[in-house]
C-alpha cells in the first residue's frame, strides 16, 4: 500500500522537504506541480491532517511548509 495517495501529494510533500523551511502558497505550488487549485488544495489539506506540513493564513492565501516537529 503506496504512503502518498497520488503523484502530485508526492510532488508537493518534495518540494516542501527539499526547500525546508521555506514556505509556499497552494497556487504556486499547483503551478510547480503542474495541477489545478483544487487537487493541490485537497492534497495540501491531507498532508496537513496527518502532520507532514504546516498550514497558515495570510489574508486570502494559505502559506504552507514542511513541519519541522514532524
Amino acid at each position: 500500500m503506496p504512503i502518498l495517495r497520488s503523484e502530485a501529494q508526492g510532488r508537493i510533500l518534495a518540494i516542501l522537504l527539499v526547500n525546508k523551511g521555506q514556505e509556499f502558497s497552494v497556487t504556486d505550488l499547483a503551478f510547480r506541480v503542474g495541477t489545478s487549485l483544487p487537487t493541490a488544495l485537497r492534497e495540501v489539506r491531507r498532508l496537513e491532517a496527518v502532520g507532514f506540513i504546516t498550514v497558515r493564513p495570510l489574508g486570502n492565501m494559505q502559506l504552507v511548509k514542511a513541519n519541522q516537529d514532524h
